[in-house]
């Protein structure tokens, strides 16, 4: 249990705050060099849901007679509830947004700058911070069925993503306001936020059997649906070339050795 407790703490909050300390001694990273580090990061959530995650969820349900198609059902109203919840989020708040943009247009410069900005900036963390909680349940979910692949996945995936998240939205803060200790106390909010889901997870998971497969084949819809809307099409759409591709598979085919190589 401590080793779960350390390791993904180094995962989420201490991976969150390191790459807003990054931001602050580099205005500007390779590239290429951030395409094959998130390609690999991408590829390693496929080869953990699908070879991992999705079949656990499913064995256990078969091990309490209730059959595969239960678990798939579990995985698909997660899917479906969550994508509820972001179209809502995008109506009303990012509509709002847009609203603000469109009454400032004619206004002055630095009024646009200081409001219209910083509301984007305060939707782009609450954006994060959803993303953060299936994030760090499927975590705790994973150290509770797996340690070894807990471990792995903190580490090696969970724990790059979550660099590269607390990069962004140091540099994204700091283009509205120059204020290093704001932008890294920010960020080490959402990275909090997600270790907590982890300790949320990891207890649920333990209350009995079948919670234990529900939460399992809930953790597997939710990452479903954060690669599918929100990680997968903002990489291709950023990083599209044959790096990020190789960078992919590399990923996939490392964490699926590991797998294997852990059973």
């Amino acid at each position: 249990m401590e080793l779960m407790f350390t390791i993904s703490l180094i995962g989420t909050l201490i991976f969150t705050m390191f790459g807003s300390l990054l931001s602050f001694v580099t205005n500007k990273i390779n590239k290429r060099v951030m395409s094959i580090v998130q390609g690999f990061a991408l590829g390693s959530l496929i080869s953990m849901l699908f070879l991992d995650i999705i079949v656990e969820g499913i064995t256990s349900f078969n091990t309490l007679n209730y059959g595969y198609i239960y678990a798939l059902l579990v995985v698909l109203l997660t899917f479906v509830l969550l994508f509820l919840m972001h179209f809502l989020f995008d109506k009303y708040v990012n509509k709002e947004e847009h609203e603000e943009h469109h009454d400032c247009e004619d206004h002055d410069v630095n009024f646009y700058n200081k409001k219209t900005f910083f509301f984007s900036f305060l939707v782009f963390i609450l954006s994060i911070t959803i993303h953060n909680i299936p994030e760090g349940l499927s975590l705790g979910v994973t150290f509770a069925s797996n340690t070894n692949l807990g471990i792995t996945m903190s580490l090696l995936m969970i724990g790059i993503h979550n660099l590269i998240v607390g990069f962004m939205i140091s540099q994204s803060f700091l283009e509205y306001k120059n204020n290093k200790l704001q932008a890294f106390l920010i960020t080490s909010i959402v990275g909090l936020i997600s270790y907590i889901f982890v300790i949320v997870g990891y207890y649920t998971y333990s209350i009995n059997e079948l919670s234990s497969s529900i939460m399992l084949c809930i953790s597997a819809g939710a990452l479903l649906y954060v690669l599918l809307k929100e990680l997968l099409p903002v990489y291709f759409k950023k990083y599209y070339d044959s790096y990020s591709l190789i960078s992919i598979i590399v990923g996939i085919c490392l964490i699926a050795g590991l797998i294997f190589g852990l059973e």
